[in-house]
């Protein structure tokens, strides 16, 4: 048995309803509360975004030489610089590999800041990424 109540400002019945249903639960139940979780349409606008800075981004300096990533390759550098994690680094058969937080732990008020965090990113290296419309990446912003 599961239930979900979405706590929504007073008066709505919500909150009175959860308290019932935790009042009548038998002993050894399970109680969680957490902010929502994000939808579909924020996992595929973190991938648009993701794959449009990777394109507009230009070369980076890696191992001393100019590179050009991919998505795959900025996306743990974008959310390890959102999460302020870029000092984690693993040594794995002589290579270093950071690690960063992921985007499936994000929450939804932490995945739009994420959002925005993409948006300054691309700002403050001199380029605008496109307003993603509901039916996926596209309109110009």
């Amino acid at each position: 048995m599961k239930y979900v109540y979405v706590l929504l400002p007073h008066p709505h019945p919500a909150r009175q309803l959860a308290r019932m249903a935790l009042e009548a639960a038998p002993d050894g139940m399970v109680v969680t509360i957490q902010e929502p979780t994000r939808s579909l349409a924020t996992n595929a606008l973190f991938q648009c975004l993701i794959r449009e800075f990777a394109k507009k981004a230009g070369p980076v300096m890696v191992n001393n030489e100019l590179t050009t990533l991919d998505a795959d390759d900025w996306r743990p550098i974008l959310v390890s610089a959102f999460k302020k994690e870029t000092g984690r680094l693993v040594e794995f058969d002589g290579s270093l590999i950071m690690l960063g937080g992921r985007t499936r732990d994000m929450g939804k008020k932490e995945a739009s800041e994420f959002v925005e965090f993409i948006h300054a990113a691309a700002a403050q290296r001199g380029f605008r990424l496109t307003k993603i419309e509901s039916d996926g990446c596209g309109a110009p912003r």
